[in-house]
């Protein structure tokens, strides 16, 4: 089986979000302020022609999953995916996204939740 090597791309976060220690997983992205249902908070990877493959943009793509309580769906559109929320989402809440919703990223093993 051929391993993948992961491309990265250094990015800057956006005004809504910080990174924090996550009760899910290692580092996660969190609210600083209430966000509303819809709002596009952040693009996460890039499609880059040259590698014919996704490039993460890092800290944004430092998201974790969960199945049950996602709060918002990473969008892919053209060459760019990005992280919309899927509902409203309070101040210093972790913003999580169901993995399995998008098979361009990486899937969830087992002990995910």
């Amino acid at each position: 089986m051929e391993v993948k090597k992961l491309i990265n791309m250094q990015s800057d976060l956006g005004e809504l979000v910080c990174l924090k220690d996550s009760g899910v997983h290692g580092i996660g992205l969190f609210a600083k302020q209430n966000i509303l249902k819809d709002t596009l908070i952040h693009y996460t990877h890039i499609y880059h022609p040259r590698y014919k493959d996704w490039i993460n943009l890092v800290p944004n793509c430092k998201y974790n999953h969960s199945k049950e309580n996602e709060n918002c769906e990473i969008v892919t559109e053209d060459k760019a995916m990005k992280m919309v929320a899927s509902k409203d989402i309070s101040e210093s809440e972790e913003l999580l996204v169901d993995y399995t919703k998008n098979k361009i990223l990486e899937q969830p093993q087992e002990e995910w939740i």
